[in-house]
């Protein structure tokens, strides 16, 4: 305990006052700041002249339920102390550009090492205080990355675990099957919206697409599935062409996917004006929500002469045989 007292780090955060947030909730969490420079705490982020600048592990307490997790600071002039329990407040997260290029930043970059964890870190400070200035403590580099990842994913929003995501064109309704001929490329399009059928832009959306013939199942590439990787537009859709591979299989089938995630931190811990505030990244205490929307559609392969509706409704029912191979073979590995 002297040995955490005596390292008494100086943690970083931003503060959001600016953003005009309020406290929707007055349940009260005990927050027990651990100490981020252990590897068993399991936090990614480095020390900048005596400063970390990363995540934080933390130890909530919640009436009779405790959990460590991983958060981010809000203000880089706040402190927090190693070793110290702290009262705090569930407030309420504003539905803006800031916090949702932040949800953004939570979803898609995830740090897989400790100067990711840092540039996240630097990240947040810059989209919660637009005149963000670095301190004389924080490392040049690492300030100038942070600001421009920053920079990088303002203006981007993430799907929420409400929203509708579905085929428009050529199929609708999740799982449609339609047919197709060898070297033939169709292209699908997709929409995101709101629950009330708001389009939902700036949202990434990853497509994919898997081959089987004859029980033989091949991941189609960029040469096939084109893009792989795009956002939705103003009206919350998203496109991608598919082309049939010229060696296919007659009667092979190829299914289709679109998807996309969300990591929607919807509470954030106010540790009052004195402290600082902290983004929880882990789906605790409901403060977080998380969600994998996705859709799938199948393209029978056939001759140059269409062979009629029933075909349709064998690969409708192919696809699901596809699926739940996929799937099997998935859990086998």
């Amino acid at each position: 305990m002297k040995r955490q007292l005596l390292f008494a780090i100086t943690l970083l955060l931003l503060v959001v006052s600016a953003v005009g947030m309020t406290v929707v909730a007055e349940t009260s969490v005990a927050v027990y700041v651990l100490d981020p420079t252990k590897a068993e705490n399991g936090a990614k982020g480095v020390l900048s002249q005596g400063h970390w600048v990363g995540e934080i592990p933390v130890r909530l307490t919640l009436g009779t339920k405790t959990v460590q997790t991983l958060a981010y600071c809000m203000d880089p002039d706040g402190t927090l102390n190693t070793g110290t329990t702290y009262n705090a407040q569930l407030s309420d997260v504003t539905d803006n550009d800031q916090w949702k290029a932040i949800s953004y930043l939570l979803t898609w970059n995830q740090p897989e090492d400790n100067k990711a964890g840092a540039l996240n870190q630097v990240a947040i400070w810059k989209l919660l205080y637009s005149t963000f200035t670095p301190q004389s403590w924080l490392n040049g580099d690492l300030a100038n990355s942070g600001i421009g990842l920053a920079d990088e994913v303002y203006g981007r929003d993430v799907g929420r675990i409400t929203d509708r995501f579905e085929w428009i064109s050529p199929v609708t309704g999740n799982m449609s099957a339609l047919q197709a001929k060898l070297g033939e490329t169709i292209r699908f399009e997709a929409q995101l919206t709101t629950a009330s059928g708001v389009p939902r832009p700036n949202v990434r959306i990853q497509f994919s697409a898997v081959i089987n013939m004859q029980g033989v199942i091949i991941q189609l590439n960029s040469t096939y599935v084109n893009p792989m990787v795009t956002h939705t537009d103003s009206q919350g859709k998203a496109r991608v062409d598919i082309t049939v591979p010229a060696d296919s299989a007659l009667g092979a089938t190829i299914e289709v996917k679109a998807q996309t995630r969300c990591h929607w931190p919807g509470l954030y811990l106010d540790l009052s004006d004195k402290n600082q505030d902290l983004i929880v990244v882990d789906e605790v205490f409901e403060m977080t929500t998380t969600c994998n929307l996705c859709i799938l559609a199948y393209i029978m392969v056939v001759p140059e002469s269409p062979i009629g509706p029933i075909a349709v409704i064998t690969a409708f029912g192919a696809a699901f045989a596809v699926s739940y191979k996929l799937k099997t073979r998935s859990k086998k590995h």
